[in-house]
């Protein structure tokens, strides 16, 4: 194992994380998480006059799907090699009402009420602090305006995620206990308490399964998960290449053994969260 130091506290809430990843991210990640993006945008009702906020928009996602739809959108990212993509991206398409900018969804660099729809797709999950992160939210949407945000479900309802959990599991063990984890978005409980915290009413939470990935080959799908998954790339920054490559080797017989016969597509469940601003203006309360 080498030296390598990890980010601190929860890399995922590290920009230098999505930085590493961004190119696999882009290639094969995004093409998984299209899809719950676009029952989001199917589930606002946009104008095409709105003016609409993308928080953590990584690669653009989300916002190049709707930008034909609505008057601009503004598309923030904490990595600056996500939004580099984005960039990249926009420029291909010759989109013209797309901004990409690097800024922390926690302090928003936008004025009150500015906003007809806001999104964040499978981001605000991992701020550090996600109450900052809703209430920004609420603070730069205009009264009326709606919001839509992703976060995964729990691992047992996602086959995709126990197939990689699989893998992981059987290559590299683990002697410590699980902690429990903090409340966080996969539980639609605290999804919609969360929501109403930051003052959102009209809150729906509920659960969305898509088809996320045909798996012809074990190995490219593990290589895949590598090159574009936050979780992995982190696993991987952790040890030398000759143990890499021979842990990886029993993570992919593992697959091999648990995958039924190919190609076999893969769903995952995620929990889609909608809330609206109130016409009125008001602070929540933090009875």
């Amino acid at each position: 194992m080498t030296a390598d130091t990890l980010p601190p506290a929860n890399p995922f809430s590290a920009p230098e994380t999505w930085d590493w990843v961004a190119t696999g991210y882009e290639q094969h990640t995004q093409p998984m998480l299209a899809p719950f993006a676009r029952t989001a945008s199917q589930r606002l009702v946009l104008g095409k006059n709105d003016r609409v906020l993308d928080i953590a928009t990584g690669p653009g996602t989300l916002s190049l799907m709707i930008a034909r739809k609505v008057a601009q959108v503004n598309a923030i990212d904490f990595s600056k090699a996500m939004v580099d993509c984005c960039r990249a991206q926009i420029d291909k398409d010759a989109v013209g009402n797309v901004n990409a900018q690097v800024m922390d969804g926690q302090h928003l660099d936008f004025d009150d009420n500015s906003f007809d729809a806001v999104f964040s797709m499978f981001g605000l999950m991992f701020f550090p602090d996600r109450a900052r992160g809703f209430s920004e939210a609420f603070r730069v949407l205009k009264p009326g305006g709606k919001i839509a945000v992703t976060s995964w479900a729990p691992v047992d309802r996602s086959p995709m995620m126990q197939l990689l959990f699989a893998a992981i599991g059987s290559a590299f063990p683990t002697p410590d206990p699980p902690t429990k984890p903090a409340p966080s978005l996969d539980d639609p409980t605290v999804f919609a308490r969360e929501l109403l915290e930051a003052g959102f009413d009209q809150i729906q939470v509920e659960p969305v399964v898509h088809d996320c990935i045909e798996i012809h080959d074990a190995q490219n799908f593990w290589d895949a998960m590598v090159a574009g998954g936050a979780p992995l790339a982190l696993l991987r920054r952790k040890y030398d290449s000759d143990e890499w490559n021979e842990r990886s080797k029993v993570a992919v017989q593992t697959m091999r053994e648990v995958l039924p016969e190919l190609p076999h597509t893969l769903t995952s469940q995620a929990f889609l969260g909608i809330g609206g601003k109130p016409k009125v203006d008001t602070i929540p309360s933090t009875a």
